[in-house]
């Protein structure tokens, strides 16, 4: 912690200026950094204070099995994302995330902290008003990325990463999957499902890379995705529900299906999920469609019936995250618990049930586990 308080003094970040580690926070430990809040105290203006988030790249003998050129390679890519896009956005479509203050350094992005602002991180899934305003926000962060990608530039340089850059990542994800299959085979009358799974397990890292890469010309559209939408990356303003996603590391341009699917399964509580997909589709595609022609897009704007189809073309992404994301949220709160014993409980989670129950049926049925299909 000193070490940051240093780093904004000697490098002038502010001038005159002292750093105080706001009280009951603490710098945590995620995959790729190390985080806390500050507060930064003109010497001559003590009242008027800065409150600042700032995010350290780690280094790699803190991240198990995650090589430091792997973790630095998506740290600079959240780095790219607010120097090329989100910062320069207008102020007219608020906050879509927090503002980057730029610096010199290489190994630190630092942020507005909107937690001033009444901006609220979430640990429960959100109810069907909250997700409302989730998806109207993400509807505008996909519309200004594909007017950005028409009019300035385009994003094909932030292809996809879980797949090309986290080996490991994708070793525990199988290992979700046949921890998955074990549970499935308990429950009553799913045993022709688990069949189904157990068929199409050796496929599942091939078919994962193929869904979480751009969309081929000619075949429906792309967007800079969030790549990470779960319930501990959107803060909430409590009064208005506005909206401010954070930790874009994993972005990319991609299907806006990715970002559909996360938030159903990693924001949406069991009701939501289950009762209002379609509900939530139109007022995305509202906001989508509204945010894109109050910008002059130029090209053509994609229908309802065209996000629709992208969700069919990439149903595949609901069990992926019925078997990696959706798990481990369900333990979220439960801080004590190793990863393992998370998961595992999570398999005997009720609304976790409900919800695959429910749908892995139909993806079945519709053919999304088929060894030998085709995108």
């Amino acid at each position: 912690m000193s070490e940051i308080s240093e780093w904004f003094v000697n490098d002038n970040i502010f001038e005159a200026c002292k750093v105080e580690i706001l009280p009951k926070t603490s710098i945590e430990l995620n995959l790729l950094s190390k985080i806390c809040r500050l507060k930064i105290i003109s010497t001559d203006l003590p009242e008027e204070s800065v409150y600042l988030f700032v995010k350290t790249l780690i280094d790699g003998d803190l991240c198990e099995d995650v090589e430091v050129e792997k973790i630095r390679y998506c740290f600079e890519r959240e780095v790219k994302v607010y120097r090329e896009f989100l910062n320069d956005l207008p102020k007219s479509v608020g906050r879509i995330s927090p503002r980057m203050i730029e610096t010199d350094c290489q190994h630190r992005i630092v942020l507005e902290d909107l937690s001033v602002l009444g901006y609220r991180s979430q640990r429960k899934f959100l109810n069907l008003v909250q997700s409302e305003c989730v998806f109207e926000q993400m509807a505008t962060l996909h519309a200004l990325s594909l007017h950005h990608s028409v009019v300035h530039r385009e994003f094909t340089e932030f292809s996809n990463t879980i797949c090309e850059r986290f080996t490991p990542t994708l070793r525990l994800m199988e290992s979700c999957a046949r921890v998955f299959l074990a549970e499935l085979r308990t429950w009553e009358g799913f045993s022709v499902y688990a069949d189904k799974v157990e068929n199409f397990l050796p496929h599942y890292a091939e078919v994962l890379a193929r869904e979480t890469e751009a969309n081929p010309p000619g075949l429906g559209f792309n967007v800079l995705c969030h790549g990470d939408l779960h319930i501990g990356n959107v803060m909430i303003e409590e009064n208005t529900h506005n909206i401010a996603m954070v930790d874009y590391q994993f972005s990319a341009w991609r299907s806006p299906a990715y970002d559909f699917f996360s938030a159903f399964n990693a924001l949406c509580n069991a009701e939501v999920n289950l009762n209002s997909r379609n509900h939530l589709v139109k007022v995305y595609h509202r906001k989508f469609e509204r945010t894109l022609k109050d910008s002059d897009y130029p090209g053509r704007i994609p229908t309802l019936l065209d996000i629709h189809v992208e969700l069919l073309r990439h149903g595949f992404l609901d069990f992926f995250n019925w078997i990696y994301y959706l798990p481990l949220l369900l333990r979220y709160a439960h801080d004590d618990e190793d990863l393992k014993t998370k998961f595992k409980k999570s398999l005997q989670d009720t609304e976790y049930r409900m919800i695959v129950m429910t749908l892995l049926p139909s993806l079945i049925d519709k053919g999304f586990l088929e060894v030998d299909r085709e995108q």
